[in-house]
């Protein structure tokens, strides 16, 4: 790969891989902490589709353990294109 094309793959994997970093931190604040409280609740607005509006802290876990894992992914694929690099490199 050319080494222009590494490096904007590079940042672009570097922009989405903070983007779910900022987006797992968001959603962490709707979880309890250590004493049982959260800060906030999270609230979707109601469609013909929900019953409730609060979201329980099992779905939230959920879907951050989701974005977590294609995070890790993302994170993988930066990873193999440094180490690519670096061995193209030598």
């Amino acid at each position: 790969m050319k080494l222009d094309k590494a490096i904007e793959k590079l940042h672009r994997l570097e922009h989405i891989i903070g983007v779910y970093d900022v987006a797992i931190e968001r959603l962490d604040r709707f979880l309890p902490n250590d004493l049982g409280e959260s800060t906030e609740e999270l609230v979707i607005l109601k469609t013909q589709f929900t019953i409730k509006d609060r979201v329980p802290p099992e779905v939230i876990e959920e879907v951050i353990g989701e974005l977590s894992a294609v995070r890790d992914k993302v994170q993988g694929q930066l990873n193999k294109l440094i180490d690519a690099q670096v061995k193209e490199g030598k």
